[in-house]
């Protein structure tokens, strides 16, 4: 009776390139939620209306693993944001993200091509 054995080599070394691989994927889209939170804090930042300064000021932008945000703190941030029944609203915040977020699902598809 005959015998066939078929022996598989180089499965560390895939195994090394697949994790490298990976490493390279995980920092490019580090750096591509990156630029885009800098983009939209940069961008909502020039377009937030300023009267007395405190809605600017109050703006923040943090980044962490795979995870970016950009937020305003003061009482009347959405008041402005949205406008009331008194006032029009002033957008800066929504139309920037708007915008990055398409930006970034550009650039993660970009990726995957």
């Amino acid at each position: 009776m005959a015998s066939v054995s078929i022996e598989i080599t180089g499965m560390g070394e895939i195994q090394a390139n697949l994790y490298r691989k990976l490493q390279e994927l995980q920092n490019n889209v580090q750096a591509a939620i990156e630029d885009v939170t800098t983009s939209t804090f940069d961008d909502s930042q020039r377009d937030c209306p300023v009267d007395k300064g405190d809605l600017k000021a109050s703006g923040q932008k943090e980044i962490g693993v795979l995870e970016g945000s950009v937020s305003y703190s003061t009482d009347h941030n959405w008041f402005v944001e949205l406008g009331t029944r008194k006032m029009h609203a002033h957008p800066y915040l929504g139309p920037n993200f708007q915008r990055d977020s398409m930006r970034l699902e550009n650039k993660l598809k970009a990726m995957t091509v």
